[in-house]
């Protein structure tokens, strides 16, 4: 089984609430490599940041937007469908994608790749991509502070003795997530982009994004009372708010990769 399905992984409204609309710049690497209205995949697409972040951009008005929680689904559908009638929202999961082999010229993921089995995703990835097409791949990190090092370190903390999801693999670097496609032939790299990303955060726009996060969401869940639990951990972070918003550091990463020829893939199970 995927860990796609390592619950509790998401609470859908609290990442369209508090998860943030990617940067214009994060995408500009695309730009020179892009055909015209290319048709694309967002895939893992949650509650519809990265799918509503990337067709503002104006560049392709029709595609698919995928992901396996059908809550995410629904809240990326009820943000986006008025707005953008020609994008089809769709449950299915990175290992057995729901579409026909060479149908998009463009799969983009967004914060995702960590939670897919890359040796079935990449066969997938591979069928339903057009030869040239291009497999662009983004993400950023929690958000580091930037105003305040001791507040960084304790977030830190955190995230490394306590916020751990059972099952959940080290995220790892994307440039080491994505060697797979690199050895597998038939791929070339884009030239990279330097993205910088960073947001002023109040208090309550901090602790929404701390608490959409999937470890959290697993300590907050084993917690004998977790209502209390999370009220801790807002009494825990609101000192260092006190005064006003602060900086942090999105620490956002993007890599492109361009298919140079047809690679014929197997669909496994889901």
């Amino acid at each position: 089984m995927s860990s796609l399905f390592n619950t509790p992984k998401f609470k859908a409204d609290r990442y369209r609430d508090f998860r943030p609309l990617y940067p214009r710049g994060m995408f500009r690497g695309l730009a020179p490599v892009l055909r015209k209205n290319p048709l694309f995949l967002d895939l893992g697409c949650g509650a519809g940041q990265s799918t509503r972040s990337f067709l503002e951009l104006g560049w392709a008005p029709e595609g698919f937007a995928v992901d396996p929680d059908p809550a995410m689904i629904a809240a990326a559908r009820a943000d986006l469908a008025s707005d953008f009638p020609r994008v089809r929202f769709l449950e299915g999961c990175a290992e057995k994608i729901p579409l026909a082999e060479g149908s998009v010229d463009l799969v983009l993921i967004g914060s995702a790749i960590h939670w897919f089995d890359l040796s079935r995703a990449r066969a997938e990835i591979e069928r339903v991509l057009k030869p040239s097409g291009i497999l662009f791949v983004f993400e950023y990190q929690f958000p580091k502070s930037l105003d305040d090092p001791e507040l960084a370190e304790r977030v830190r903390r955190r995230f490394n003795l306590e916020w751990k999801a059972p099952i959940q693999k080290p995220r790892g670097r994307l440039t080491d997530l994505l060697v797979s496609f690199r050895q597998a032939g038939g791929w070339r790299n884009l030239p990279e982009e330097r993205v910088e990303w960073a947001e002023v955060l109040s208090l309550d726009a901090f602790l929404g994004h701390l608490f959409s996060q999937s470890r959290y969401l697993h300590a907050e869940a084993a917690s004998p009372d977790p209502e209390k639990y999370r009220e801790d951990v807002r009494a825990c972070f609101a000192p260092a708010f006190s005064e006003k918003p602060l900086r942090f550091d999105l620490k956002p990463k993007a890599l492109a990769l361009k298919r140079d020829a047809l690679i014929v893939s197997n669909r496994g199970p889901c």
